[in-house]
């Protein structure tokens, strides 16, 4: 499937009630790829916003804490979303505010699926050409 991504567990819903509207904040997914015949493991930050009340999957609002500009990492900054490279800013939509970043945010696909009995948040992961305008998923 196209636009797919690795699908992962982000978040137990009943954790994310209290999740404040407009409000980022950060998890953590770990990613496995077999590299020949051992599995590295690297763990990839995600922030995560509710935009709306209720626990359906598009409450919330997901992105890539890489930054688009150069792969560094975003940190959140109140309301905003600052990389330390190069201080390119993202508001809270994952908009360019200022700064070298040629392109928002990526933002990632989120659903609800069943976890352990509980309703969770699942994340498809992807990783993102940097350094260009448009939006394009590394292959490899």
């Amino acid at each position: 499937g196209s636009g797919g991504g690795e699908v992962l567990p982000l978040a137990a819903m009943a954790a994310l009630a209290k999740l404040e509207k407009g409000a980022p904040q950060r998890f953590e997914i770990t990613l496995a790829r077999r590299d020949a015949w051992r599995v590295v493991n690297r763990t990839q930050r995600v922030y995560l916003t509710r935009l709306a009340d209720g626990d359906k999957a598009e409450s919330f609002a997901a992105f890539s804490a890489v930054c688009p500009h150069a792969g560094c990492e975003v940190e959140q900054s109140g309301k905003e979303y600052v990389c330390p490279c190069h201080e390119a800013k993202f508001d809270t939509a994952g908009a360019v505010t200022g700064g070298p970043a040629p392109r928002g945010l990526d933002s990632l696909a989120l659903s609800v699926a069943e976890r352990d009995g509980q309703p969770w948040l699942h994340v498809a992961w992807q990783d993102f050409v940097i350094g260009i305008e448009e939006r394009t998923p590394r292959t490899t």
